[in-house]
């Protein structure tokens, strides 16, 4: 599954690593290996997001809700969605990957949402 341009910024976590630099059709990656290769957008695939990376970036689950100043998030069956109120959603789709993630986070807080690409290998689920 290939990730569009216009869904990346600068920090962005893929599969592959963290986008340093984007271009018109291929990225700079920063990989775990520490090589920083240039890759082809049809070639990125998007980094699942599971409730280990949700620990990372700093978000403490409450029931079925994840909250993080700035967001909550709640888990259901189809992946995660953002909440303002009560019953007021934010997402109609799920949020199924972390790059999508750190974008709302920096629509809704103005602020990068804090993660550790040497942290990555330890995203799974923590349930």
């Amino acid at each position: 599954m290939a990730i569009n341009r216009s869904e990346l910024r600068i920090g962005s976590q893929i599969q592959h690593g963290r986008i340093l630099e984007l271009y018109q059709d291929h990225a700079l990656v920063e990989c775990m290996n520490g090589s920083r290769p240039q890759m082809k957008y049809k070639d990125m695939e998007p980094l699942p997001l599971t409730t280990g990376y949700l620990l990372i970036a700093g978000f403490e689950r409450l029931g079925a809700a994840w909250h993080r100043p700035g967001m909550m998030l709640l888990e259901e069956d189809r992946g995660f969605f953002m909440r303002l109120g009560a019953n007021e959603y934010v997402t109609r789709d799920p949020i199924l990957s972390v790059h999508r993630l750190q974008n709302l986070y920096h629509d809704v807080t103005g602020q990068i949402l804090p993660s550790n690409i040497d942290e990555r290998d330890t995203i799974t689920d923590q349930n």
